[in-house]
């Protein structure tokens, strides 16, 4: 491919003008990397087209979304930082051109877009949302195919693409916390209510066996008032992390709030099953929490209610559920017991 001559300096801009007013409809990050490969090819010859984005969590770790004219689809995956192309730019502080090999790069990790036995050239965009540098937009070739022209108007266009890819986040943000508990990352009381309805018409259709646990912690006021709230945060956390692993991919983990859980456990060959994996639970407490290096022990009362046994629609479930997990509580707590027993 070679770059069209003609268009240059306006010409250029407002090119990256309608770019940006195409990527702000963008939903997804997949979506804006896609369109910058199909509309930047046909004026910049490159070979690969890279965007880096800055692990916000860590500052330690960057998200690669990679795309080339050979192969158009992207993928993403976390790298270090440290020692990276994208650590240079950030370093530098502006938009870069080199030309680099494997013995006069400035930065020492291996970049999946650059051969490591052959010299190319780099136009480096820094992502900013404002004046913070989120990452990198970089475009690599094997021939001169970068100027300063483009430097300099592809530098404006990274306040661009940094406002977007913010917004697309955002979204994305919002989005999750409509569906799940800010705290533990579990599903929340909106996504419970959605699940429970398709699980029981499923379950109505084929005439599967399902259960409802319901769970509370022992004594978590206590802890909370004793530890602070931090602390009684952080235990909810792991608390979550536990519940997981204590039971099938395919269930359901959410948390009502406070210190009230929910468990669907689908597809039951026998409602004895409940009681199973809700003993299994129980015994997983036994382990202390280690919380600010403190080991906290903590206990969680359980009841069960299953469908079509105790009820067969959601608000029935639930209810049976919160009765028998009281009535583990009145019998001394740290119990399980089903609804009706």
């Amino acid at each position: 491919m070679t770059r069209n001559t003609i268009i240059i300096g306006s010409n250029l801009y407002a090119i990256l003008l309608e770019i940006a007013s195409k990527i702000s409809q963008s939903e997804t990050l997949n979506e804006l990397v896609s369109y910058l490969n199909q509309r930047l090819k046909y004026f910049l010859d490159f070979q690969h087209c890279t965007l880096t984005l800055i692990n916000g969590n860590t500052h330690s770790a960057y998200l690669i979304y990679s795309i080339s004219h050979a192969d158009a689809t992207d993928s993403a995956h976390n790298r270090p930082l440290q020692n990276s192309l994208t650590e240079y730019l950030i370093k530098q502080d502006s938009p870069i051109l080199e030309k680099t090999n494997s013995n006069t790069k400035a930065w020492k990790t291996k970049e999946p877009m650059l051969a490591e036995d052959e010299t190319q050239y780099i136009l480096g965009i820094p992502v900013l949302d404002g004046m913070t540098i989120i990452g990198g937009l970089f475009f690599s070739a094997k021939n001169d195919a970068f100027s300063e022209l483009d430097r300099r108007l592809f530098g404006d266009f990274g306040y661009i693409l940094g406002a977007n890819i913010k917004k697309i986040q955002l979204q994305t943000e919002l989005q999750g916390l409509a569906y799940f508990d800010k705290l533990t990352t579990l599903y929340n009381r909106a996504s419970l209510d959605d699940i429970l309805n398709k699980v029981l018409s499923i379950s109505k259709r084929h005439n599967y066996v399902f259960s409802l646990l319901f769970l509370d912690l022992d004594a978590f006021k206590y802890i909370n008032d004793t530890y602070g709230h931090d602390a009684g945060d952080k235990l909810l956390q792991d608390v979550a992390m536990r519940l997981k692993n204590s039971v099938r991919t395919e269930d359901c983990v959410a948390r009502l709030g406070g210190d009230e859980f929910v468990i669907v456990l689908r597809n039951l060959r026998v409602k004895a099953e409940a009681k199973q994996f809700a003993n299994t639970i129980i015994s997983s407490f036994n382990e202390p929490f280690l919380i600010n290096n403190k080991a906290i022990k903590t206990s969680i009362s359980i009841g069960i209610a299953t469908f079509p046994h105790d009820a067969t629609d959601s608000e029935g479930l639930l209810k049976a559920a919160d009765k028998a997990m009281y009535d583990a509580k009145a019998q001394g707590k740290n119990k399980v017991i089903e609804f009706g027993a």
